[in-house]
């Protein structure tokens, strides 16, 4: 036997979702759990919603945001670096020039070393080039 129509709707009332607000935790990392945490709904509630009202399903919504969140930090460390703190020039130097602290030595552009006897008895060190 069904219900009785009453005129007024079944189940509960929708959720506003801030969409902006959702952004904002995804750019800073944050995962579906945690976001539909914060937002106060289900994680399906929120994975759903964005399907419907996004036209992606979480998991594309979620890696584009996070990318935009990742590119925004690049460019904040970038202008941090430009701007001349050495510490932020030392990690893209690594990353995207290959720059080592340690590298191994490269002696062969040097040549041999000749030691030359003087008349005073001193020594002095000459590199000679190949």
């Amino acid at each position: 036997m069904g219900r009785k129509a009453t005129g007024k709707p079944n189940g509960r009332p929708c959720i506003a979702v801030d969409w902006t607000a959702i952004d904002r935790l995804l750019e800073a990392g944050c995962s579906g759990v945690a976001v539909a945490s914060a937002i106060g709904c289900h994680p399906n509630t929120l994975y759903q919603r964005c399907v419907v009202e996004m036209g992606m399903s979480f998991c594309e919504y979620f890696r584009l945001k996070r990318a935009a969140g990742n590119a925004l930090i690049r460019l904040r460390q970038f202008e941090i670096a430009i701007g001349g703190n050495c510490a932020m020039l030392i990690w893209p130097g690594k990353q995207r020039l290959g720059q080592t602290n340690h590298g191994p030595a490269n002696h062969s552009t040097l040549g041999s070393i000749t030691v030359v006897n003087f008349s005073k008895g001193e020594k002095q060190l000459l590199f000679c080039r190949k």
